[in-house]
């Protein structure tokens, strides 16, 4: 009887060890649960920040439709965000994202295409330099779903030359303005969700506001 083929490659010490790891799996349901509920806290305290009569906000937008979605892989890794207010069309897009993403990050986004893109983007020069906007990013994708922090999807834009900004722009179809909370911090144990989404709200609508 011929021998039986070896296999293809020899398990190594790393994936042994994964392979025996339990911890993870038992702990992800109350991990993303907890996700969760921070998520919907953050929701309730969107209701007030909705009602604010300086937002110029589109007309036909719900300003109380939501949604929370999850996933499994994005990228290898599982997700859960929060859309508050959602608004997604062929031609516009009004929407702040918050997203746990394991492994990497909680973030918000401000995403916003439609017949408003040249008011949004003179906005966003003449405030991007102000304190409360270091560490928001724009992203430079050429489509707005790239959430990888890379030289490739994000620029920052405290700082950045105005010219750098409007050339980039120019290339896009949407604006969409973001802001990481990275779990390898030393502070995210101890970050409040609802305060960092709302701050983040604020800062970010600014663009859009009447005021």
């Amino acid at each position: 009887m011929p021998p039986f083929p070896r296999d293809s490659e020899d398990w190594s010490d790393h994936e042994l060890k994964m392979i025996g790891a339990v911890d993870v799996f038992q702990a992800k349901p109350r991990i993303l649960k907890k996700a969760e509920e921070r998520l919907l806290a953050l929701n309730r305290a969107m209701d007030a920040e909705l009602k604010n009569p300086a937002l110029s906000l589109p007309a036909h937008l719900d300003r109380d439709r939501s949604q929370v979605a999850r996933g499994e892989n994005h990228r290898g890794f599982p997700y859960i965000s929060l859309d508050r207010p959602q608004m997604f069309s062929k031609t516009d897009m009004f929407t702040f994202r918050s997203l746990f993403w394991w492994g990497h990050y909680l973030g918000f986004a401000l995403i916003l295409k439609g017949s408003e893109f040249g008011s949004w983007t003179r906005k966003l020069v003449e405030d991007k330099d102000r304190e409360e906007w270091k560490n928001v990013f724009l992203a430079t994708a050429p489509n707005p779903w790239e959430w990888e922090q890379t030289d490739e999807n994000f620029m920052t834009l405290h700082l950045q030359p105005k010219e750098n900004i409007i050339r980039r722009l120019e290339t896009l179809d949407y604006l969409k303005l973001c802001r990481f909370y990275p779990v390898t911090d030393a502070e995210f144990p101890r970050l409040n969700w609802t305060a960092a989404g709302v701050n983040t709200w604020r800062v970010l609508s600014g663009i859009v506001s009447t005021a």
